[in-house]
C-alpha cells in the first residue's frame, strides 16, 4: 500500500471518512500490520506495543514485535502479532 503526505492529512488508499472519524489497522497475516490515525506511541515492548490512535488505545501483543515504520500518523509494526485489542478508558494526561 502506497502512503504519501498530502494536505489536510495522508493519503493510504482508504477513503478520507475512515480517516476523518477514527483509525484504521491493516493486518497481513500474523507478521505484519499497518495502523492509520496513530497520535502517540504509548509502550514499546518487544511483547506489546500500545498505541493512541484518536481517543482510544490499541495494545498489539505477539512475539519480536518491532516498529518499522512511523510517519504522518502512520506505524508499520512487524513481528508475531498475537492480538490486537482496541480499548476507549479514559486517557490520562501523558496520553493525550
Amino acid at each position: 500500500m502506497r502512503i504519501s503526505k498530502r494536505r489536510g492529512g495522508i493519503r493510504s488508499g482508504y477513503g478520507d471518512e475512515i480517516l476523518r472519524y477514527g483509525s484504521a489497522a491493516e493486518l497481513r497475516g500474523r507478521g505484519e500490520l499497518t495502523v492509520f490515525g496513530c497520535r502517540k506511541i504509548l509502550k514499546y515492548e518487544t511483547d506489546e506495543i500500545v498505541l493512541r490512535v484518536i481517543d482510544s488505545r490499541l495494545s498489539i501483543r505477539g512475539v519480536g514485535l518491532i516498529c518499522t515504520t512511523y510517519f504522518a500518523e502512520c506505524i508499520g509494526i512487524s513481528g508475531r502479532i498475537d492480538a490486537l485489542e482496541f480499548s476507549d478508558e479514559e486517557l490520562g494526561g501523558d496520553e493525550r
